[in-house]
């Protein structure tokens, strides 16, 4: 093949691959900006409300406005609990509840997210706490994205679900003196999320072996 065939057949496939390919969005967690909360029964009418700090994650989306079929990956350390009360914090993080030493982060990764209307979607992953690893739903809301003062394009979201912490391991319990446990079994979480987007890549839209 002369060269002229040779730079027409590149041509060709660098045409054939620009149209076969995507743009994937890249967003991390603004740590500094997202709270972990969650809130469970305590003595059956008051209930106790706590958080994790510094959680890590990533987000990668085709769209800097949709998030549908995004995947998301996030990564909270357990080590980092706190409910108000040093006592009980330090409690959680011993082996007979989260076992800190042996876990030290719970991680969540998505499946799938499905947009339910504008801003609204449903976010089905995979939760994985004391080395069990178990489905969860978040409904999720996002608030819409904006530039920051330092011209980085951020978007909001808060996500809420429920998980039975049995189910996972986290088993310890008293009983009161009316014979009601000390602890709920139903956790709520509610995790406020900022993202900052960290870069567009060129992804092809075909697989390769």
């Amino acid at each position: 093949m002369n060269t002229k065939k040779l730079l027409k057949a590149i041509s060709v496939c660098l045409i054939f691959y620009s149209s076969n390919a995507a743009a994937e969005i890249n967003w991390k967690v603004f740590s500094s900006r997202t709270n972990i909360k969650f809130k469970v029964k305590h003595f059956v009418l008051m209930e106790v409300e706590g958080q994790f700090k510094n959680p890590q994650g990533m987000v990668n989306t085709a769209s800097e406005n949709d998030f549908t079929n995004a995947h998301v990956e996030a990564r909270i350390p357990v080590n980092t609990v706190t409910t108000g009360n040093v006592d009980r914090d330090t409690h959680l993080k011993k082996e007979v509840f989260f076992y800190a030493d042996k876990f030290p982060e719970m991680v969540f990764k998505s499946k799938k997210v499905v947009k339910k209307s504008n801003g609204e979607y449903s976010m089905l992953g995979d939760l994985s706490i004391r080395g069990v690893t178990l489905p969860i739903i978040f409904n999720v809301v996002n608030s819409g994205s904006k530039q920051s003062s330092d011209g980085k394009l951020r978007s909001k979201f808060v996500a809420k679900g429920s998980v039975n912490r049995y189910d996972y391991g986290l088993k310890w319990n008293e009983v009161t003196e009316a014979g009601g446990m000390v602890v709920g079994d139903k956790v709520d979480i509610e995790m406020d999320v900022t993202l900052e987007k960290a870069g567009t890549v060129v992804a092809s839209s075909f697989a390769t072996n």
